[in-house]
């Protein structure tokens, strides 16, 4: 692993903070922090702790907004046939099932949805679809989290009589498919204020402007769980509307979630209410395995079903298909990084073997880039065709690394920081000559040094339950807004523990307190036990919240890198350290 370059972000003056204190009314610590994101008054303070429904944005701001509402009304009226086709992953899923249910709410009576098979049809319209849809008599297909770019598909629906609709946030291509309606903030003739909605977050605006057309009554709350999953999942900045509507989704999902959400938190066992984090790591994998590994249709349907029975149902199905995903995951992930291991070091990585799974390559992708800090591309072989995924590092456009390389690709598609590609087989080769070529004329060094972010450099005496309730209070957090990091140094260890040989526990003293705190590192043990080797003061850098297990509430430190200064190093041998503790070297 590269070690990472701390970057401190600028604090304000001492003049300003008592000023913003003297207005706030809180700690020194949190008023930082208030300062760095953009709150300098009470008025805006207001507003952050506070997000208001009221303070989103028109919906008709957004181009075609209009043309859509009255395409989707005469479909409704008509009793036209329409079909909602989606991705397979969670923004895809959540935006079908939105939609769907939405619209049957509205009085459709012939609507259905069509997710894609990632193993033989792949992102976005394909043939298949298309062919389903003409088959079926729909008059209007509802693409959403999907088709900005496809042209092709869209022209062949088309020119079949079908009229479509879309509802993306993808980077928009040079030619614009044929829609009655393309819904996608992104749009360089689109003024819509705010341009990081989720796909999800596009279709609840276009439900809102359904409403308000109609003068219906605008209670929307009930599908604030599925715009808050899409939001949690797609990484898409917690900034504006999107943390707007992630406040409000997080309140309905630990609140008043649908059955099949609902379903999903119970198998986590989760005394707390539920975060970004917990919707990232604990409901979102299951939603996006079942895609993965066999078809995305079952997490539609639980999405959907308002019988508890079978939403625990579908909820086990999706389980169960996380746990294969799982062990795929690492199997595939190691291969990978032992073909790293076996080829020169270039500025970037593209791997292919024939075999990996399809639905796996994105996830591969972003472990290499987390290793090696690499721009990476990771592709499997299917029918003669490439077909794979890429993750980019920290402030890289990978996107246009990859459309620098468009006339050797059959499709490609997707973000700065992760794209969706295929090619053919036989220009493998030109691809990865011409992709590192790119990067390496493109990646600056910024981008090749793995860098931690520092909110603010603290005394561990600041860090108190009331503080960290006032931190609590500042959520959600998500790019954009990221839960604080604070730095704290020197530390001096006094014991710790090694956890599956990979996790480690810390037991530390730092100089202004001499209460004994613990910090847990997740996948941190071998760096740890390089710096232990050196010496047994360190640098720590950290998130702080509090945890309340059994009725028992406490401060709780999550390790986010370590670091040695060099005046710090001593002349310790191995057998002079302190073993760790006993009895809990491999627990789980």
């Amino acid at each position: 692993m590269i070690e990472k370059q701390w970057c401190y972000q600028p604090i304000p003056t001492d003049s300003e903070v008592e000023a913003l204190q003297s207005i706030l009314k809180t700690p020194a610590m949190v008023t930082k922090l208030l300062w760095q994101r953009g709150v300098r008054n009470l008025s805006t303070a207001q507003s952050f702790f506070n997000p208001s429904l009221e303070a989103l944005h028109d919906p008709f701001q957004m181009k075609d907004m209009h043309k859509a509402v009255a395409r989707l009304w005469q479909a409704i009226d008509k009793q036209e046939r329409i079909c909602v086709y989606g991705d397979y992953d969670v923004d895809g899923t959540t935006s079908v099932a939105l939609l769907y249910g939405a619209l049957k709410k509205l009085g459709a009576k012939h609507v259905t949805f069509y997710i894609p098979a990632r193993h033989g049809e792949g992102y976005g319209v394909s043939s298949k679809g298309i062919t389903h849809a003409v088959n079926e008599g729909v008059d209007l297909l509802v693409c959403v989290d999907c088709s900005t770019r496809a042209v092709g598909p869209l022209s062949s629906a088309y020119a079949q009589g079908i009229e479509t609709i879309v509802c993306d946030h993808h980077e928009v291509g040079e030619r614009v498919p044929p829609t009655v309606a393309m819904l996608n903030p992104k749009r360089e003739d689109c003024p819509y204020p705010f341009k990081g909605l989720s796909a999800c977050g596009i279709v609840f605006k276009l439900l809102q402007a359904m409403v308000q057309d109609r003068g219906l009554p605008e209670n929307l709350t009930p599908y604030l769980d599925l715009v808050a999953l899409s939001i949690a999942a797609d990484i898409v900045p917690m900034v504006g509307e999107n943390r707007l509507l992630m406040y409000h989704g997080l309140v309905q999902l630990n609140e008043a979630p649908r059955p099949g959400v609902q379903a999903l938190k119970e198998g986590r066992k989760q005394e707390q209410p539920f975060t970004v984090s917990d919707v990232v790591f604990g409901i979102a994998p299951s939603i996006n395995a079942v895609g993965r590994m066999s078809h995305a249709a079952p997490a539609v349907k639980l999405l959907l079903t308002e019988d508890r029975k079978a939403a625990r149902s579908w909820a086990d199905t999706l389980a169960s298909q996380n746990v294969s995903r799982k062990q795929l995951d690492e199997q595939m992930t190691q291969e990978a990084l032992d073909l790293i291991a076996s080829q020169p070091p270039n500025e970037s990585i593209v791997l292919c073997k024939e075999g990996w799974s399809k639905g796996i390559v994105g996830i591969v992708a972003a472990r290499c880039v987390a290793h090696y800090h690499r721009p990476t591309i990771i592709l499997t072989k299917e029918r003669g065709m490439l077909t794979g995924s890429g993750r980019s590092v920290p402030g890289y456009n990978l996107y246009q690394a990859v459309h620098a390389c468009a006339p050797l690709l059959a499709r490609y598609g997707g973000h700065a920081q992760a794209v969706g590609l295929s090619l053919p087989e036989e220009n493998l080769a030109a691809f990865t000559a011409k992709f590192e070529e790119k990067v390496r004329a493109t990646l600056l060094p910024v981008h090749k040094q793995p860098t931690q972010k520092i909110d603010l450099r603290i005394k561990l005496a600041e860090l108190t339950p009331a503080t960290c309730r006032l931190l609590a209070r500042m959520a959600p957090f998500g790019p954009g807004h990221r839960q604080p990091v604070f730095a704290t140094l020197p530390v001096r260890v006094h014991a710790y523990k090694i956890y599956q040989e990979k996790h480690v526990k810390i037991f530390f003293t730092a100089e202004d307190n001499e209460m004994v705190w613990d910090a847990i590192g997740f996948d941190m043990a071998s760096l740890f036990l390089s710096l232990y080797k050196q010496t047994d003061r360190m640098a720590i850098a950290y998130k702080a919240s509090l945890d309340r297990f059994q009725g028992v509430e406490r401060i709780q430190l999550m390790l986010k890198d370590m670091k040695l200064m060099p005046n710090w190093v001593t002349s310790y041998s191995l057998r002079e350290l302190p073993e760790p503790l006993e009895g809990d070297t491999d627990e789980s």
